[in-house]
């Protein structure tokens, strides 16, 4: 804890007091002499709280001591467990006081603010148990203390109880100082209030006048003597010179509080004045005459003097940098971290602040509990003078905002001292500096702003660092700049210095890095040779600008020349890179989009396609990876450059588009995606490159937002496309044909295939449809026109060889017809349906029995008969039906046959309905009983 410290009185001969005639006693204002009481940084929480001292905000107002404002001195803490603590809350100490006896008078109360984390009221004001709750107290050293009970308040706001006036206040009478001592405080004797405040209001003591008067003296001369206040040099100092020198004019009471009460005010006035305004005083002095200004002439008379000249010196630095150093250059682009840029705050705005120039700050701060940013250019300059030139603002003593200047490691110049806050005139709207009559942003506030200035010399030409850099160490703090210049006095620099400023932003902005991915000959790739003709440009005129040496015979044409080859290949690589061209599909072409992003997504990887309906509803992923027969064929026509409209070809052979429901509908919004056959109402999609091979954006056009698929419903089955960012990354390949192999064995002479397109048949080749039979023969129904995703029985008299390709168009992988069934994948048969077999040269639909059931390949049927009890179905004329006795029934009779039924179990006899006999020579006939 800092003590106030004062000599004893003892000290009273050095200091020119005589003792030689009689002592004077008297009673006297000694307030000066615990005037530190009114700083918060001498007080010290005592053992009945954890929490320290504080300066009283917005809940309390500030009260007067000898004629002064001071805040209240506060001890706060939340919590039921802090307000039920007692002891003492908060003391001070006075050291080296003049001993006597002493009256001191104190605000000070005890509050609960109740409702706050949880507290809550035992008490009403004025009840027994409130009125000994807390005392203030002094207690002299090796003395008796003194304590008077101050009121229980249920407060949260003082000033709703009228200000100071209400403040309630204590008076603690007839305390003995003998060894120039004593302690201050407030103590909690029970645990009912949260929020103590406390505050010197007056001192009286009765004293020796000699003792009196050497204590005021020791102060004053301490005071004189503090280097906090080396810089007063106004009539606070020679009126507290005066009083320190004066001594009674007379052996009385009167001539000694004469004495004292100039030695009070002169004390008080020294002590509280403005010092730091002439500390900004004395700085501006320093900074003006750093920038080449006589600063002879400025002296001040006052603190309140010492701000009014520091404003004049302001303004002559403004007039002297804008006048000697007149030729301004903007510099170029800032190499930033954490930096951003706003508008609405700009001294040139409106009144208000809401138009303006832009100006730059952090891009963080207002939440963090530190932050740091900063902006900085190497420049090239010729040999010269100049002054780099800033506005700028902070929020407060947390915040830095420091200009500085370097030469390699040599620092040129630095300054720091900005203003505080949102408020204050310094710059009025036509740039000047100002602190009287104009007019100023916000109102005529001024929004806080004033210009620095950075001076330095340049004896040969150099590259020099300019930066501007900020910090803070609390939350909700942030800083500003605008309008950096480099002024020079060298008129004819001042073309070269310009040229130089856009070299330096030119190689600043050169920072590209060469795209590769997505660059090629491919469909929706980059052009190479654009790319590799803008790269090229770029990174030769890039190395004309690192590799350009700046001499003193340097022009500005030359420089200005390099600077702008930089800027434009700079320029036109970037347009290429943020909107490419894209090679562009051939006709006919058509390609599968898959989706890639969201590794817990169900469908990732698979390609898009409709939905089963065609037509209406949403554009949907379906299937397990890519399947060459489903209806996942893109067709992209260009719309222009990249923009295309995406469509399909159905199983019904229309062709569906995708649109915005906006578009198609007159009605709902442009984010909302259908489907159209109206192709005069599809959706533009930009197809955009991005980082990683292979990988494209969609954008819906209309929206100007992606395209992508949205997380997956509950049922985890569906997944459509929406404007959306969730899974927005899709690979576009091209979609395969598949081909189908269309081999016919010459004795066998069928084959089942289902197509998912409409195929061209060989030469030889005819397509049969079947739903029936006839006497165990299959009825076939020839098909002329062969359709997509039907199954067909294929005969070929003579066999057939090759196979047919074309896009899938199917959206499931087996479809049935009449009796068949095609599948597009390897389908195992299950018992009871029938597969095309050859078995003892006898080519027929055979029964699948249970335990047997073989696998379908793909592109091929089964036969689902309608009809039960059939071992096989023959295709026509191959059967054998037999209405009468023929010579296997005479094989029969002369035994040398079996006799099996359409199960295959043997029989003695032929029966009604199918039976097959097998021949002595191992050959089988079917026979039919009617």
């Amino acid at each position: 804890m800092k003590k106030l410290k004062l000599l004893f009185a003892a000290f009273a001969l050095l200091l020119g007091v005589s003792n030689a005639s009689a002592d004077v006693t008297l009673s006297t204002d000694l307030t000066s002499q615990f005037v530190g009481l009114t700083n918060v940084s001498n007080w010290s929480k005592g053992a009945g709280t954890t929490s320290n001292p504080g300066v009283a905000g917005w809940a309390a107002p500030q009260v007067t001591v000898n004629g002064n404002k001071y805040a209240l001195i506060e001890n706060y803490h939340e919590g039921q467990t802090q307000k039920e603590m007692t002891g003492v809350v908060m003391y001070a100490t006075v050291t080296g006081l003049t001993n006597g006896t002493y009256t001191i008078e104190l605000y000070g109360a005890a509050c609960l603010t109740a409702g706050r984390s949880g507290m809550t009221t035992d008490f009403e004001e004025g009840d027994a148990n409130s009125l000994t709750a807390a005392y203030l107290y002094a207690t002299p050293g090796g003395g008796e203390t003194t304590k008077q009970y101050v009121p229980c308040l249920i407060e949260s706001n003082m000033n709703n109880r009228g200000g100071e006036e209400a403040i309630p206040t204590a008076t603690l009478t007839n305390i003995v100082v003998t060894d120039g001592t004593v302690q201050i405080g407030i103590y909690k004797e029970k645990g009912l209030t949260n929020w103590h405040f406390v505050q010197l209001k007056s001192v009286i003591a009765t004293v020796s006048g000699d003792a009196a008067i050497a204590g005021l003296k020791s102060t004053a001369y301490d005071l004189l003597n503090d280097a906090t206040y080396a810089n007063v040099t106004g009539s606070e100092r020679t009126n507290l010179q005066a009083a320190y020198d004066a001594e009674p004019a007379a052996n009385t009471e009167e001539a000694y509080n004469a004495v004292i009460s100039a030695l009070n005010t002169a004390i008080s006035a020294f002590e509280t004045c403005n010092y730091a305004a002439y500390d900004a005083f004395v700085a501006e002095k320093a900074k003006a005459a750093a920038l080449g200004m006589d600063v002879s002439g400025y002296t001040a008379t006052s603190a309140d003097d010492a701000l009014a000249k520091t404003q004049t010196i302001m303004v002559d630095e403004y007039n002297y940098v804008t006048t000697n150093y007149p030729y301004a250059v903007d510099l170029g682009a800032w190499t930033t971290v954490n930096a951003t840029e706003r508008r609405g705050q700009h001294w040139d705005g409106t009144t208000d602040g809401t138009t303006g120039s832009p100006y730059s700050e952090q891009d963080k701060g207002w939440g963090d509990d530190s932050w740091s940013c900063s902006y900085s250019q190497d420049l090239l300059l010729p040999a010269g003078s100049y002054v780099f030139k800033v506005a700028g603002r902070k929020s407060s003593e947390s915040a830095v905002l420091t200009l500085t200047v370097k030469n390699g490691e040599t620092t040129l110049g630095t300054v720091n001292d900005f203003p505080n806050g949102d408020l204050g005139k310094g710059i009025d709207t036509s740039g000047a500096t100002n602190f009287g009559e104009g007019t100023f942003a916000n109102n005529g506030t001024g929004r806080g702003w004033q210009w620095r200035y950075v001076k330095f010399t340049l004896g040969e030409e150099a590259t020099v660092n300019i930066s501007v850099t900020a910090n803070a160490t609390a939350q909700q703090q942030w800083v500003g700049f605008c309008n950096a210049t480099v002024q020079t006095d060298e008129e004819d620099n001042v073309e070269l210095m310009e040229a130089l400023v856009a070299l330096n932003s030119a190689k600043a902005a050169a920072t590209l890095t060469r795209r590769t991915a997505n660059v090629g000959t491919g469909v929706f790739q980059i052009s190479n040779t654009e790319e590799s003709d803008l790269w090229d440009a770029y990174d030769d005129a890039k190395g004309q600008a690192d590799d350009y040496k700046f001499t003193s015979s340097s022009t500005a044409s030359e420089v200005n020349a390099i600077a702008t080859a930089l800027s434009t290949a700079t320029t036109n690589y970037s347009d290429f890179l943020a909107n490419p061209t894209l090679n562009a599909p051939a006709a006919g072409d058509v390609f599968n989009v898959m989706i890639t992003t969201g590794d817990d997504y169900a469908f990732k990887n698979n390609p898009l396609t409709f939905n089963a309906d065609n037509v209406s509803g949403a554009y949907f992923p379906q299937g397990v990876g890519v399947k060459a027969y489903k209806a996942q064929q893109i067709t992209f026509t260009q719309v222009e450059g990249n923009k295309y409209t995406l469509s399909m070809v159905n199983a019904d052979g229309n062709r569906v588009y995708i649109g915005t429901n906006k578009t198609i509908n007159n009605t709902g919004e442009y984010t909302q995606i259908r489907l159209t056959t109206d192709g005069t109402k599809a959706l533009a999609v930009k197809v955009e490159p991005t980082a990683t091979a292979g990988v494209y954006k969609l954008w819906n056009t209309e929206a100007e937002a992606l395209l992508g698929c949205q997380d997956n419903p509950a049922e985890k089955t569906t997944g459509g496309i929406f404007t959306t960012n969730s899974h927005s990354d899709f690979t576009i390949t091209a979609a395969e044909k598949p081909s189908i192999p269309m081999t016919i064995d010459a004795n066998v002479k069928y084959a089942t295939r289902i197509f998912p397109f409409a195929p061209t048949l060989p030469d030889g080749v005819v397509a049969y449809s079947c739903a029936a039979s006839a006497d165990g023969e299959l009825t076939l129904v020839e098909d002329n026109a062969p359709k997509a995703n039907v199954p067909y029985i294929l005969y070929a008299e003579s066999g057939s060889t090759g196979s047919v390709s074309g896009f899938g168009s199917a959206t499931e992988t087996s479809y049935t017809e009449g009796w068949l069934t095609g599948v597009y994948e390897g389908t195992e048969a299950t018992a009871g349906t029938y597969v095309l077999q050859n078995l003892d040269d006898k080519v027929a639909f055979y029964l699948v029995a249970v335990g047997e059931e073989p696998t379908v390949g793909a592109y091929r049927c089964y036969l689902s008969p309608s009809l039960e009890g059939r071992s096989a179905f023959f295709f026509p004329g191959s059967g054998e039906v037999v209405t009468g006795i023929n010579a296997a029934v005479k094989a029969l009779t002369s035994g040398k046959a079996q006799i099996f039924n359409a199960s295959g179990a043997q029989i003695p006899a032929l029966q009604k309905g199918m039976n097959i006999i097998r021949m002595e020579d191992g050959t089988t006939q079917k026979v039919m009983v009617e």
